[in-house]
């Protein structure tokens, strides 16, 4: 009922609830038995680390702060970009849906063009909310790969000194750098996941 109450005529109901609806499976579908599973592998890989070597770990956590900042910044920007392009695309759709209810009386006075247009208006809204997110996720995604590889060389420049100085052997060196590049890339492939997340809370 607060539909209606809402007078958004402009908008159908039946399109804006089989767009929504899809999105909302999508994030409550597999994606969170994966989410469960990479970020229990997150918390064992960063266990074994501090398990292994305390210090070498220590440092390297002073990456995952960047990580989650940039995770966090890609899941607002998609909750807010979402919902605009379903709010575009269910215009689009009713624009359709509206021309071809009353198709015998569109032809009739030559309204073809006027509601194509009206209707590419839409989908040309939707094309820009979807381009903008593209490009934040590619930012987020690259940032997120930024730090990885620095942290690679942040890992085994101080690993070696350790093992120079006798603190650590070459083993415990590859134990905590394998778990903590593990629970990292665990870590990272929460985001995409999350971003369906974001998209059926933006639908929601």
């Amino acid at each position: 009922m607060s539909w209606h109450d809402t007078g958004k005529q402009s908008e159908f109901l039946t399109t804006r609830l089989s767009s929504d609806t899809q999105l909302i499976y999508d994030g409550l579908a597999n994606k969170v038995g994966l989410c469960l599973s990479n970020f229990t592998t997150f918390v064992a890989g960063f266990v074994i680390g501090f398990i292994k070597g305390w210090r070498l770990s220590l440092m390297l956590l002073c990456a995952v702060p960047f990580i989650g900042a940039a995770a966090a910044f890609m899941a607002k920007y998609t909750v807010e970009s979402s919902s605009e392009g379903q709010g575009s695309y269910s215009k689009a759709g009713a624009v359709a849906e509206q021309a071809f209810s009353s198709i015998r009386t569109v032809v009739a006075f030559g309204g073809q063009k006027r509601e194509t247009r009206a209707y590419l208006r839409h989908l040309d809204d939707a094309f820009a909310t979807g381009s903008k997110k593209a490009i934040v996720t590619g930012v987020g995604n690259g940032v997120f790969l930024f730090v990885l590889f620095c942290t690679y060389g942040l890992a085994f420049w101080y690993g070696a000194n350790r093992v120079a100085a006798g603190e650590m052997n070459s083993g415990q060196v590859l134990n905590v750098f394998l778990g903590m590049v593990i629970g990292a890339f665990a870590l990272g492939n929460i985001g995409p996941n999350i971003s369906a997340f974001a998209n059926a809370q933006g639908a929601a």
